[in-house]
C-alpha cells in the first residue's frame, strides 16, 4: 500500500492485536507452530487482517503463502506467535503494495 511505512504497519499491527484475539494453544510446542492452532491460526489471522483491510481472501492467502510463515523477517520466525503474526503481516503488506482485490 503507498503510503505505508514501518511505523504504519506496525500500528495497524498494533490495532488488529485486540481485534484478532489471543493465540491458540499454551506451552512451547504451541509457541514453535506445532500445536493445536499454531502455524494455520497465524495464518489465518494474517489473511483475517488483510481482508479486514480490503483485499479478497484469495488475495490475502496467496499473499501470505508467498510470504510464508515468519514473513521476511528471519528472526520472527523463532519469537512468539505474535511477533510471527506481525511479521508476516508486514512482510505481506509489503508484497502487496498498492494492489487491491
Amino acid at each position: 500500500m503507498p503510503g505505508i511505512g514501518r511505523k504504519s504497519a506496525q500500528r495497524i499491527v498494533l490495532e488488529l492485536s485486540g481485534k484478532l484475539g489471543a493465540p491458540v494453544g499454551t506451552g512451547s510446542a504451541a509457541a514453535a507452530g506445532h500445536g493445536a492452532g499454531g502455524a494455520d491460526s497465524r495464518r489465518d489471522e494474517v489473511v483475517a487482517a488483510l481482508v479486514g483491510l480490503g483485499w479478497t481472501q484469495k488475495v490475502a492467502e496467496e499473499a501470505v503463502d508467498a510470504v510464508g510463515e515468519g514473513g521476511a523477517d528471519t528472526d520472527a520466525a523463532t519469537g512468539t506467535p505474535s511477533e510471527q503474526v506481525a511479521a508476516t503481516l508486514r512482510a505481506a503488506l509489503r508484497l502487496l503494495g498498492g494492489r487491491r482485490g
